[in-house]
């Protein structure tokens, strides 16, 4: 759905404690788009919990998706595309499974984080894992 005239979207979505959970209907089907230039489209600070999946996130010029001091975060097939970095994880835990990382200048981001990757694929990405 195309945004309203005059609709300027926010730089930054920045959100403090709770959970976050974006789930789509698949990753051929459901598309979140961050149209910002801004490092961190998305940022999630001390949820309890986080949850992705079945969605392609596309980050055009942006950071992509931030999570801090997580200690539960679980993305299950999604495909992050053409971001800066599709996850940054810092202080973070993760399970990362039959997700798919491409074109992004860093796929995974760990910053004293820890993840499990299972059946994950990191393809045309300048740096894959970082961390």
């Amino acid at each position: 759905v195309p945004a309203p005239a005059g609709f300027e979207p926010p730089l930054r979505v920045r959100l403090e404690g709770g959970t976050l959970t974006i789930k789509g209907a698949g990753p051929h089907k459901t598309r979140l788009e961050l149209t910002t230039e801004t490092s961190g489209a998305l940022v999630a600070v001390r949820p309890t919990k986080v949850r992705l999946q079945g969605l392609t996130i596309v980050g055009m010029a942006s950071g992509g998706i931030g999570i801090q001091g997580c200690p539960d975060v679980r993305a299950d097939d999604v495909h992050f595309v053409a971001m800066r970095y599709g996850m940054d994880l810092d202080g973070s835990t993760a399970r990362i499974t039959s997700c798919v990382f491409a074109g992004c200048e860093r796929g995974l981001q760990l910053r004293d984080g820890t993840a499990i990757v299972r059946e994950t694929a990191f393809m045309e990405c300048w740096d894959g894992l970082v961390g």
